[in-house]
């Protein structure tokens, strides 16, 4: 069983994907404070609806962890901006200033994410 199979099962995730299952976890990374970086890498971009559920099972790892993907370039302005949402949302907690955030407000061109802003002073 590869390695990824094998974190895969250890967070419980293993029947719930099929995208996952195809990605490279190329290295891992624990730092001094027993936390993990796992670097994964896949041919093609996975799903949103698979990484929310790798996101959601990180509590089943018996250390804090957190994952770092690599697409090799292979994913359309669709994904960056699906994508940029997901993100925007887990960061609203900590950074109110981001909830105005919409997919209306942003555009990705010349593989640049860009986000449009009003300053209502």
């Amino acid at each position: 069983m590869d390695e990824m199979k094998i974190l895969l099962k250890q967070l419980h995730v293993i029947d719930e994907v099929k995208e996952l299952k195809k990605a490279s976890l190329d290295r891992v990374v624990l730092h001094p404070d027993h936390s993990f970086d796992f670097f994964i890498s896949c041919s093609q971009i996975v799903p949103l609806q698979e990484i929310r559920i790798l996101f959601s099972a990180k509590k089943e790892f018996p250390y804090p962890c957190d994952f770092i993907f690599d697409w090799m370039s292979s994913y359309t302005t669709s994904d960056v901006l699906e994508y940029a949402l997901f993100i925007f949302n887990g960061l609203k907690k900590r950074y109110p200033q981001v909830q105005f955030i919409e997919q209306d407000h942003l555009t990705f061109e010349d593989n640049i994410l860009n986000i449009e802003v009003l300053n209502e002073i």
